[in-house]
């Protein structure tokens, strides 16, 4: 498996991130890691805070989604960002993360680009030899 739990591939209009993990777990914290690096650049959230953060969906792949969704949310809303993560229940259908991080002022924290949203263009959640792998595309 690539060294790297996420890394940035070309896309047409938006941005993408193929994501690995060994288990379906990694996978999400790791998905979460990639829209924080989109987001932030290279910068760190100092942990500050917590929240858990549970997201019900239809299916996994759409979970997924449906996770990443909610954390621009609190990004949007709350000015929430997460850097450490505790997964707590990961069902089929369920996630349910305690997240630690800090509010950030969009101002002064350094946001690289503002991520509209996750799509659910592409994102299928795929075996490998080395684990797990998505590809989530971001609108931008």
């Amino acid at each position: 498996m690539n060294n790297q739990p996420f890394e940035l591939v070309p896309h047409t209009a938006d941005i993408a991130a193929a994501v690995h993990g060994r288990n379906l777990e990694e996978l999400f914290l790791n998905a979460a890691r990639a829209l924080y690096f989109i987001l932030l650049g290279p910068h760190t959230v100092v942990v500050q805070t917590e929240r858990v953060v549970v997201v019900d969906s239809i299916d996994t792949d759409a979970l997924l989604v449906d996770w990443l969704n909610e954390l621009i949310y609190l990004v949007d809303a709350e000015q929430l960002a997460f850097s450490q993560f505790e997964m707590l229940c990961l069902s089929e259908t369920r996630v349910r993360v305690r997240c630690h991080g800090s509010h950030i002022d969009p101002m002064q924290s350094g946001l690289v680009r503002d991520v509209k949203a996750a799509t659910y263009h592409m994102a299928h959640i795929e075996s490998t030899a080395e684990g797990l792998s998505v590809r989530v595309v971001f609108d931008v």
